[in-house]
């Protein structure tokens, strides 16, 4: 699973030394890519991690997950752009109101 699979979890576990939930999406994307297509591939990503975590659909399927923090995870193959760095931090503002964090790394 990718970024462009919008309507998709690529992947969840439990993070050993936090005991944290992580919903990780994977970002395959290059700067050559849209960039605000590649953001727009992002807000729709972690809008539907969202439905699924207000839904409580994460739940149905994962119990045990149940009152463990919660965090998104991006993992990027090429370099973060400073639009999307931004669209990260004013994301996040609005993830932490909601107990979720969002987390962003480069391979």
């Amino acid at each position: 699973m990718t970024i462009e699979q919008t309507n998709v979890v690529d992947f969840i576990g439990i993070e050993a030394d936090t005991n944290s939930v992580i919903l990780a999406i994977s970002d395959h994307l290059d700067s050559k890519f849209n960039e605000e297509n590649h953001v727009e591939l992002l807000r729709n990503k972690i809008n539907n991690y969202l439905e699924y975590i207000e839904s409580g659909e994460i739940y149905v399927q994962f119990p045990k997950y149940k009152g463990k923090k919660i965090v998104i995870s991006i993992a990027h193959k090429y370099q973060i752009t400073e639009r999307i760095l931004l669209f990260y931090r004013n994301v996040g503002i609005t993830l932490k109101s909601i107990g979720v964090e969002i987390r962003y790394f480069l391979l």
